[in-house]
């Protein structure tokens, strides 16, 4: 069984194209609302790509991943998406691409996590001179094992005991959510560094 990924998009960009992406919202609602299919794999290729219900285009042609489904679709501003294996990269470029149409300046951060959690990260998408640039950050959390924070240094004992050649470390949840906001902070920073002019964009209105 494949393991999940947690995809979670934030857009930002002018108000038509903030009406764009609840607009996406919405049809992925009113279609889980009517198809009450639970984990709707066909959604995203029909609302997304135009695909039709029968149409013999996949994820992984079209996105580079074997399934993808829509969730969490209630934040405003913000897509959520679960897919197998790997983050829904390709799926990030096809809304950046198209909602660049709207906004030229429209920018795109992509929070991802397997639930592992074997890895995560953060990748950050504008467009410049119609180009596509991407500012990726992601972290391999397989050498790791986590516990509450008052029960790592147990965990560790542990497993010390248990393998004297030990190599993996424990860390605690809130540990692991500090190194999430740590790596989108680099992949901002870095993107901030080629191209300044996104700061307005995060920091006036404190989405970041």
């Amino acid at each position: 069984m494949a393991n999940d990924v947690n995809c979670r998009i934030r857009i930002f960009g002018n108000a038509t194209v903030m009406a764009t992406v609840k607009e996406i919202q919405e049809r992925f609602l009113a279609r889980e609302k009517t198809k009450k299919i639970f984990k709707d794999t066909t959604a995203v290729g029909v609302i997304l790509f135009g695909n039709s219900e029968t149409s013999d285009e996949n994820s992984y042609d079209q996105i580079g991943v074997k399934w993808v489904y829509a969730n969490d679709l209630e934040s405003d501003g913000e897509l959520g998406f679960v897919s197998a294996w790997s983050p829904v990269i390709g799926l990030q470029d096809h809304i950046q691409s198209h909602l660049a149409k709207i906004d030229p300046q429209v920018v795109m951060v992509m929070n991802y996590d397997d639930e592992g959690p074997e890895f995560f990260g953060a990748r950050l998408t504008l467009m410049n001179n119609g180009e596509l640039v991407a500012f990726e950050d992601e972290i391999d959390t397989s050498g790791y094992a986590f516990a509450s924070e008052d029960e790592v240094e147990e965990e560790q004992h542990r497993l010390d005991e248990e393998n004297s050649d030990n190599s993996i470390e424990v860390v605690s949840w809130s540990e692991l959510a500090d190194y999430k906001t740590q790596c989108e902070n680099r992949v901002i920073e870095n993107a901030r560094e080629k191209f300044p002019w996104i700061s307005k964009i995060f920091f006036k209105k404190g989405k970041c």
